[in-house]
């Protein structure tokens, strides 16, 4: 027997207990260790029910499953919860899930990882492909004038890091792209691209001086 496709262990009132298909398992801080949880969670969510067709469950969806079952029994700043997201958004890009890896990635950008220097070296990893990510298909879409998808994707790269190329872009088709003209923001995303950039980027200072004269 096997749970229903998509949902993950339960827990009972205060986490005392979590039920799963076998039963109920009495739960408490430190009771459940990373690897019984690998076990519960590809023990008792190896299948999907997809269309009246079982299935074996893809990585992800194990991926998943697991996330939902540490972020409900540890919190979304434990450390296995960390681990087990950055995983998930390591495997999403690999699949050439770039919006599904953000929406994964984003609750993580804020948190202080300063204590736990692997789990940090990983994140700003990710952060940064994210970052090059974005920008890359921002660039694509702006050369095929997709102005709209583009300027969502250099705001994309921006929320996860701030560089001088997505600063530069994002400013550029706001202070010249008619469709989405918007000379008063785009002055100050160039102005803040110059600032940290000690204004010695030629072209950021084009940016900054077509939006000035767009104003």
């Amino acid at each position: 027997s096997h749970l229903p496709p998509r949902q993950s262990p339960r827990f009972g009132q205060n986490a005392s207990w979590v039920m799963t298909s076998s039963g109920l398992w009495p739960y408490g801080e430190g009771s459940v260790a990373p690897g019984a949880v690998d076990r519960l969670v590809e023990g008792y969510i190896p299948l999907r029910l997809d269309q009246g067709v079982i299935r074996p469950a893809s990585q992800s969806e194990l991926l998943q499953a697991r996330l939902n079952f540490y972020q409900a029994a540890k919190g979304p700043e434990a450390d296995e919860t960390i681990d087990c997201l950055l995983s998930l958004v390591d495997l999403q890009l690999a699949l050439c899930g770039l919006d599904a890896a953000g929406a994964t990635f984003r609750p993580v950008v804020p948190l202080s990882l300063d204590g736990q220097p692997a789990l940090e070296a990983r994140r700003l990893q990710l952060q940064k492909t994210l970052t090059t990510s974005y920008r890359q298909r921002a660039e694509r879409n702006q050369r095929q004038n997709r102005h709209t998808q583009a300027i969502a994707d250099y705001e994309a790269s921006l929320e996860f890091q701030e560089t001088p190329e997505s600063l530069n872009g994002l400013a550029w088709l706001l202070a010249t792209n008619s469709g989405q003209k918007d000379p008063v923001r785009a002055l100050a995303i160039a102005h803040r691209g110059c600032e940290i950039t000690g204004w010695s980027d030629w072209r950021l200072l084009t940016t900054y001086a077509v939006a000035c004269a767009e104003l």
